[in-house]
């Protein structure tokens, strides 16, 4: 009797050992798997951002930021994060006056307004501008000045045409 215990003791135990090893198995197969899968979506991410910052770099070679030698044509210690936002501003406040002598179109829809401004380099920015309707482009040279003003001078404008598909 003893030994029939003992026996059965001894297969119930091998059972659970094998169960135990084939779920490990199951899940060291799993988990290798999903290591796979993760490994495979970092290396997507990772290529993404290599080209996001290829781009980025990119969108950022005609811009203030990182030009030293058109930075040292500014007046005072400013970067050129505050000098980008000074000419911007300086820019968007002919928004409020009546008259803006930088688009020499009339606004069909109502007046021409500045969307969004580019600094390219130390001399000269690049604007967009609409009326809600129809929209265009500005070329400006701009000079910041000893007391902190920005004077622009017009170099060339152009609004495009409307789509027939609007």
């Amino acid at each position: 009797m003893r030994t029939k215990i003992i026996t059965y003791l001894l297969v119930f135990v091998s059972l659970i050992l094998l169960y135990q090893m084939v779920s490990s198995n199951k899940l060291v197969a799993f988990q290798a798997a999903k290591i796979e899968q993760l490994d495979t979506k970092k290396q997507k991410l990772q290529d993404s951002l290599e080209q996001i910052q290829l781009l980025w770099e990119d969108q950022q070679y005609f811009s203030l930021i990182g030009n030293a030698e058109g930075m040292d044509a500014f007046p005072g210690n400013r970067s050129a994060e505050e000098i980008t936002q000074l000419v911007s501003d300086a820019l968007y406040e002919y928004n409020v006056k009546d008259q803006n002598p930088f688009i020499s179109y009339a606004g069909m829809e109502g007046r021409f307004f500045f969307n969004k401004v580019q600094v390219l380099n130390n001399r000269w920015l690049i604007a967009d501008f609409s009326d809600q309707k129809y929209w265009g482009e500005v070329l400006l040279q701009y000079r910041v000045n000893e007391d902190g003003s920005v004077t622009f001078e017009l170099i060339t404008d152009f609004l495009y045409p409307i789509s027939e598909l609007q």
